[in-house]
This record gives C-alpha cells, structure tokens and sequence, in this order.
C-alpha cells in the first residue's frame, strides 16, 4: 500500500522505519514532506521488494528543508528478476550525511548497517533488472561571484614579523632538555 507523511515541522526517526515490503508484487509508494528537517538516525524508508519471481520497488519521495543521515538508508530496491526498481525524489535544501559520506546507487542491493557511523545509502537497484532513477536535489552554492581579490596584501603589523627579529635583544634559547622555560619570568615579549 502507499504511506504518506506530512510533517508540519520536521521529522525525526531514531531507530526506526518507514516501509513497504513485497514478496511477489510492487512495493508500494512512500510520500513523505516535511517543513523542516527529516532526521534518519539508524533508520530506514524502504519500498524493496524481496521476492525473485516479480515486483518492482515501489517509488520514494522526499521533500523538506534538510535530511540529515546518521545511518540512515532510503532504497527502492527488487530482487526479483528482470524487473525495476523503484524511483527515488529526494529533494531537500540541505543533505547531511554523518562522517560526509553517502553511498548513492550502485549494482548490489546494499544491506541496512545500523549504528555503522558514516554508511549512508540511497539506492534503487535491481541485481537481475533495471535500476530506478535517483533524483537529488539540493541547491548548489556558487562563491564565484562572491568572492573578491584583495588590491592589496593585507597590513598584519607586528603580527607578521619574527618575534625574534623584534629590537636587539631578542633571542631564542633552548633549555635542558630542550625546551623552553615554563617560566613567565623568561617568556618573549616584543618591543614596541
């Protein structure tokens, strides 16, 4: 069956998941929209279809402002033969995975690692068949235009010279072992 979620602010999955599974048929489609943050920490949205005689994964869509992964997995994925996954829309104004790495397709079904900090996976494979189609979108940040040369190399003042070449008495000694005084007493201070 189908399972639509709206969330007015956000949502927020911690050890858990949204699914649809199938034996021998279509998975059903999941629709979930958020007006802030989608969480998936350890958790799942999964339209997978585990039979080997017929079923396409079922279609995903996710929309809010954010979907933050921390193992979190979103796969519309068959195994029965010849057939297709499912298509996944994710569309989102930031995507955070944990550790900044995601895993996105591939050929091979991508089993679920709860709790593995960084395995992160978006996928709508199909081993015997066609994969579905991933869509994400999430606005690209251009600083080209942004940015600016400086006229000019910047003036750091004292800050940009060598303690040690500051008036006529500086110098650098070594102590004992070959370090440095913990005295404050013995500390180097530049002139003025």
């Amino acid at each position: 069956g189908r399972i639509i979620v709206n969330a007015s602010n956000g949502l927020k999955l911690a050890n858990s998941a949204i699914t649809t599974q199938s034996v021998d048929g279509n998975g059903g489609p999941i629709n979930i929209t958020a007006g802030g943050a989608i969480s998936l920490k350890d958790s799942q949205i999964t339209t997978s279809v585990d039979g080997l005689t017929n079923g396409n994964g079922g279609d995903i869509s996710v929309n809010g402002k954010a979907l933050i992964m921390q193992s979190g997995f979103i796969q519309a994925n068959t195994k029965a033969h010849r057939a297709q996954g499912g298509d996944v829309n994710v569309n989102v104004g930031l995507l955070i995975p944990d550790g900044s790495k995601i895993f996105i397709g591939g050929a091979k079904i991508q089993e679920a690692q709860i709790g593995l900090a960084g395995f992160n996976v978006i996928q709508a494979t199909a081993p015997d068949g066609v994969s579905g189609n991933l869509d994400i979108s999430t606005p690209q940040l251009d600083l080209a235009g942004a940015l600016s040369r400086l006229s000019s190399p910047p003036e750091l003042g004292s800050l940009s010279r060598d303690l040690c070449e500051i008036g006529t008495e500086s110098s650098f000694t070594q102590f004992s072992r070959g370090g440095l005084s913990q005295s404050l007493r013995n500390a180097i201070t530049p002139e003025p």
